[in-house]
């Protein structure tokens, strides 16, 4: 692997859109979808059609619904 491909594999985008997104979470684009539609989950709209979600945003929603079990 050379520098650019090894710089290139190294970069975490800040923003992801909604495949990447629900991937990330480990959910579905429809689960995803309702998250914002009920204004659970902060989301960006980039002009008339991309929506993207910022990482840091997912993460502060995942541990702020994590449910600790014998801790």
């Amino acid at each position: 692997m050379n520098q650019d491909q090894q710089t290139a594999v190294s970069i975490r985008p800040r923003f992801l859109r909604r495949p990447d997104a629900a991937a990330y979470m480990g959910c579905s684009i429809r689960t995803l979808d309702a998250l914002k539609h009920n204004g659970v989950l902060p989301f960006y709209h980039l002009g008339r059609r991309l929506i993207v979600y910022k990482r840091e945003d997912l993460d502060r929603f995942m541990e702020q619904h994590r449910i600790a079990v014998g801790e």
